[in-house]
């Protein structure tokens, strides 16, 4: 960020007719436009290469301790800034992260942070939250290094990248278009106005509810009221709205956003819905199934019209009602994510199905001929 103010504002200055530049961001990026440093003495001396390494090997020492480091300067030509210091933030994580993220990894989930802080920072953090990543060259890509790849080679590392660092708000779009081209359905998190367009980009945008900006969210899809991380857990385990959801804000000025993907709808809803239909068939089969061998076999029908309604409606209804209410299962939460486009209906279901309803019939239709020996059908034998 650079600002420009009057003059007369900073008295130490050489003196120039010029207005004040003050600049804080990235320390190579400040470091790169300045050509002296504010002394001990307080006054301007030459940057040498000797003090610009000193500068650097410190703003490292404190990075690798996962504090965010921030340059500044001042000056009245923007490129030739007398460098100022160093500014200093510790800005920890949420304690349940750790936690959150490592139950996320149980269920099948990535976790990628994007940050715009330096990559020993984001390293640094990425590693007590428990983001596996080896280190600044294995795991991590820093927004200069996007820069300088084609979107096809984007796609073929981000499987193999767990941090990116020095991430700008292109970056962050650039990001999700290579995660949506790899087929993946993408749910950006953030809260500022430079978050807008990677929200409206992804399949979902999810927008902070307490300290977001108002543009962020409305340009999100879903708004976390509370700003908590396990929400997005629960969402999942119970399968309210997300398949594959990207970016956490861990804290409240640490801009760091986790990227988590689901390949699947929500894993709870899911296998109700598929215990449901697996019930549901497996009685209207074997009903439809026992009406049909009774005709072939010339036997009496065993089933009148008011006792197919009564099945169906009181016998089946409730009891597959109660499947599709289950809370959620832990085994549920430990299966991989599975694709996308992967269909209810499989051929396990099927055969669920179909041995189920094998079981009915056999049953039922044992039952039947057995009450028919004296030789008539009566209410008695179509009731068994």
């Amino acid at each position: 960020m650079q600002v420009t103010i009057g003059a007369d504002a900073e008295p130490n200055l050489p003196p120039s007719s010029g207005n004040v530049v003050y600049m804080k961001g990235a320390l190579e990026v400040v470091l790169a436009r300045s050509k002296t440093y504010f002394g001990a003495q307080g006054r301007a001396e030459k940057l040498t290469e000797k003090v610009t390494d000193d500068i650097v090997n410190h703003s490292n020492q404190l990075s690798q301790r996962g504090l965010r480091v921030v340059a500044a300067a001042f000056g009245t030509d923007p490129e030739q800034m007398i460098f100022g210091g160093l500014f200093v933030m510790r800005d920890p994580p949420r304690e349940d992260v750790e936690r959150t993220i490592g139950r996320l990894m149980s269920a099948g989930v990535r976790t990628v942070m994007i940050t715009g802080d330096s990559a020993k920072t984001a390293v640094s953090v990425a590693r007590n939250i428990g983001i596996p990543v080896v280190n600044e060259q294995i795991g991590c890509m820093v927004g200069s290094q996007l820069d300088s790849i084609t979107d096809y080679e984007l796609g073929e590392h981000i499987k193999h990248i767990s941090v990116f660092a020095r991430a700008t708000p292109r970056h962050k779009v650039r990001i999700v278009s290579a995660l949506q081209a790899a087929g993946d359905v993408v749910a950006m998190t953030g809260d500022g106005v430079n978050d807008a367009p990677a929200l409206r980009l992804a399949d979902i945008g999810i927008s902070m509810g307490e300290n977001a900006t108002d543009v962020s969210k409305e340009a999100a899809d879903v708004v976390l009221v509370n700003d908590d991380l396990s929400t997005i857990l629960s969402a999942i385990e119970e399968g309210k709205y997300m398949h594959r959801v990207i970016g956490w804000f861990l804290s409240g000025s640490f801009r760091a956003f986790i990227n988590f993907w689901v390949s699947n709808i929500g894993k709870n809803i899911f296998n109700n819905i598929r215990n449901f239909i697996t019930f549901q068939l497996s009685t209207s089969v074997a009903a439809l199934t026992l009406v049909a061998l009774s005709t072939m076999l010339g036997l009496p029908q065993p089933l009148n019209a008011m006792q197919v309604l009564w099945i169906n409606i009181l016998m089946d209804g409730p009891p597959a009602q109660s499947l599709g209410v289950e809370p959620v299962d832990p085994e549920v939460m430990r299966q991989p994510p599975r694709s996308k486009s992967a269909n209810i209906i499989t051929r396990r279901v099927v055969t669920r199905v179909l041995v189920a309803a094998a079981l009915i019939v056999t049953g039922t239709m044992s039952i039947y001929v057995s009450e028919m020996q004296d030789g008539a059908v009566t209410a008695r034998d179509t009731s068994m």
